[in-house]
């Protein structure tokens, strides 16, 4: 039989893995988007926009994490990271598979998503 309390903090290491390389990701999304451009343009524009995005997943992601007992911040989170999923997908479709940041953000929002949903953690101490 599963031992529930492993099980709570393995979900809990993938939030916190998952959140920190998404906002890892996002913050690497939004200066390489700053350094490739001289100037402003609606391409540069959804590119960082798209940077922000993840980044904000990412914050959700830890968010639920902290807030594990909160069932409403927990789902949304995880749909927060159903969307990023659906876009990584999309994207790598798009690309035919070539580009590796593409199946990157789909491992990142999966493990996110399944983290998010899995049972609340909990809090003994400060996290």
């Amino acid at each position: 039989m599963t031992d529930p309390t492993r099980t709570r903090a393995l979900s809990d290491g993938a939030a916190r893995l998952a959140g920190w390389s998404t906002i890892a990701v996002g913050v690497l999304h939004l200066a390489v988007g700053i350094a490739s451009s001289s100037h402003l343009n609606l391409d540069l524009l959804w590119f960082e926009g798209s940077g922000i995005a993840v980044l904000l997943i990412g914050v959700m992601t830890l968010i639920a994490r902290r807030a594990s007992h909160d069932l409403v911040v927990r789902r949304v989170a995880a749909i927060a990271n159903g969307f990023g999923l659906a876009l990584g997908v999309t994207f790598c479709v798009i690309t035919d598979w070539r580009e590796p940041q593409g199946v990157l953000l789909i491992l990142l929002f999966s493990i996110g998503t399944a983290a998010c949903l899995s049972s609340p953690v909990t809090r003994e101490g400060p996290g």
